[in-house]
This record gives structure tokens, sequence and C-alpha cells, in this order.
């Protein structure tokens, strides 16, 4: 479970995740336009930076499983919001190594549809906690 809590000024979110006896944090605010301090990522930031790093994780796991050496991977999001009741999320996965294009297409394909790309894309239902 991760909780959020408000920090020092009025918009700075501190999000707390405990588990295997240690306690990890990342911040969240809002730009300096609107009052915060420009220096976080944004909520929707982080969950489009989830999804980039889950992408590449999962992409970089499979290779190193099927004993493929690569020298990078490389994966870009960005969330469009602009339609209304719609949400557009746009990927790009890069595989730096000397595979076909047709094992890049099987690894990108893995990648897109990570743990969190599947959290993304599912239908979702929201229940309050106890």
């Amino acid at each position: 479970m991760i909780v959020a809590k408000k920090k020092d000024d009025k918009f700075t979110t501190e999000a707390i995740i405990a588990e295997d006896n240690k306690v990890r944090a990342v911040y969240a605010g809002q730009p300096q336009e609107v009052g915060g301090t420009g220096t976080d990522f944004r909520p929707g930031q982080l969950v489009v930076a989830g999804y980039a790093s889950c992408a590449n994780m999962t992409v970089s796991k499979a290779l190193i499983a099927d004993g493929i050496e690569f020298e990078d991977v490389i994966v870009s999001v960005e969330a469009d919001n602009s339609e209304e009741g719609k949400t557009k999320i746009y990927i790009k996965i890069e595989i730096l190594a000397d595979i076909s294009d047709e094992q890049k297409a099987t690894y990108i394909e893995r990648g897109k549809n990570c743990f969190v790309g599947r959290m993304l894309s599912n239908e979702k239902e929201f229940i309050d906690m106890e």
C-alpha cells in the first residue's frame, strides 16, 4: 500500500511505501505557474514514468533471461488527456541490440504489456478502503 501525505508547501506530496522492512518515498508536486515548487514530478507524470520504467524493466529482464546481450533499452511514453473521457498513451520502445526486427517486435510487445501497461488498459474499479 502507498500512503500520500502533504509536505511543507501547499502542493508537495510525499508518497511512502513500506515493505520488506524498508521505507521508500517519492515526491509529487505542481509547476510554479500554479503555485507549486516545480521541482517534483506531477502526479500524472509519475503514472507515465511508472509505465515507462515497467516496460523498460520487462524488456531488459526478458532479454537477459534469453541470453541476449544489449547496449540499452530506451522507453519513451507520453499521455494525452485532451479528449474528454479518453486518454491516449503513446509509447516507443527502442532496443539497442544485434537482433532481428522480428525479435525486437516480440520484446517490444512484451514491454507494452508489462504489469503497469495491463493495469492502465484494464477496466478499473475504485473501492473505498476501510
